[in-house]
């Protein structure tokens, strides 16, 4: 599934569609949103009789699992992959990390967020140290 924000009521995707396409899909409760170059789009949850279904009426986004489908209805969807690496990065980017280090054997990551707080998540996220 796509990465969990701290506060856990969203989801960040980066769906890569082959050398077509990558879109940034942050899942925020009933709401999709689609970062493109030229604009984001704000999608409404829609019935699906599969995976959970996004639209505006112009653009659909369908997402089961780690796989989606996704595109301007009128031109067809395109079928993509979360790449799970480049959600974490534009993950910490939405949350309102400004600067953001990895390490491992414990895993670990640090976010410096907004130039106000930091986050420490260590021993593969069993700890979490929170500071102004």
């Amino acid at each position: 599934m796509g990465l969990h924000s701290v506060a856990g009521e969203t989801e960040t995707y980066a769906f890569v569609c082959g050398e077509q396409a990558s879109y940034t899909v942050r899942i925020t409760g009933t709401e999709a949103w689609v970062f493109r170059p030229e604009k984001t789009l704000r999608l409404l949850a829609a019935p699906s009789s599969e995976g959970r279904r996004y639209t505006d009426g112009d653009f659909e986004i369908r997402i089961e699992g780690e796989q989606a489908r996704l595109g301007e209805i009128e031109s067809g969807l395109l079928t993509c992959r979360n790449d799970p690496g480049r959600a974490v990065w534009e993950r910490a980017k939405l949350d309102g990390a400004d600067f953001r280090a990895v390490g491992n054997e414990p895993g670990w990551h640090l976010e410096i967020r907004e130039q106000s707080r930091i986050v420490l998540v260590a021993d593969y996220g069993e700890s979490q140290v929170e500071e102004p």
